[in-house]
């Protein structure tokens, strides 16, 4: 059921220009709609419809553009601040999710919390993992870890728990692509671009939504 709070919030994004009738036609259908009900502001509305693959992160920059060249003063000032804080929340939820699948490496015994830390301290803000293997293959692209390393963690594959075992598997089968494919390829698979959140498991989207509130 839509709520007034959400028709409202919609409308409003709608009269400044961020959004158009047809991500409100959208959001208004969207199966999940009724997740905005935790979303009282602006910006998580935002978010919101970037992460249901509504509004795609050119548009919000397309939005963005529009306000400076069409408000001024007060105006300029509100909406600026609403679309700022919207980026922000995104960025945070790309390290919140990178967090998420480098944790998970560290706690399935893959890497020490060392390179943890590495991993986390040397991907960018711009860039979202889609898992714990593409972490994992990021990380020795990158040279956070070693060839060397790599070989004394494939080692243990057959070690540890189930989904310790299909981490690993899916990690090679990201080095096979890697090998077969042009490098550009490859790194499209590990970093899978705009509709990284949307495709995300709705409770750990929510949970990491509230989270950041």
């Amino acid at each position: 059921m839509t709520t007034a709070l959400q028709t409202s919030h919609l409308a409003t994004l709608k009269a400044i220009g961020i959004i158009n009738a047809s991500h409100v036609r959208r959001a208004l259908a969207h199966p999940q709609l009724a997740e905005l009900d935790a979303y009282p502001d602006l910006p998580h509305h935002l978010v919101w419809l970037v992460c249901r693959d509504i509004l795609t992160e050119d548009q919000l920059r397309q939005a963005c553009r529009h306000v400076t060249a069409t408000y001024s003063g007060d105006e300029l000032d509100r909406h600026n601040a609403v679309l700022a804080e919207t980026i922000a929340l995104l960025d945070r939820l790309r390290d919140n999710f990178n967090q998420q699948w480098i944790d998970t490496l560290v706690t399935k015994n893959l890497i020490t919390e060392a390179e943890g830390e590495s991993a986390l301290a040397n991907v960018s803000t711009e860039n979202v993992l889609a898992s714990p293997a593409a972490a994992l293959a990021w990380m020795t692209m990158a040279d956070v870890i070693s060839g060397e390393r790599l070989n004394e963690i494939r080692a243990t594959a057959d070690q540890g728990s189930a989904e310790r075992r299909a981490i690993l598997a899916e990690a090679e089968g990201i080095f096979a692509q890697a090998n077969a494919a042009a490098r550009s390829i490859f790194w499209r698979e590990l970093f899978p671009g705009p509709r990284w959140l949307w495709i995300a498991a709705p409770v750990l989207f929510l949970g990491l939504m509230i989270w950041i509130r």
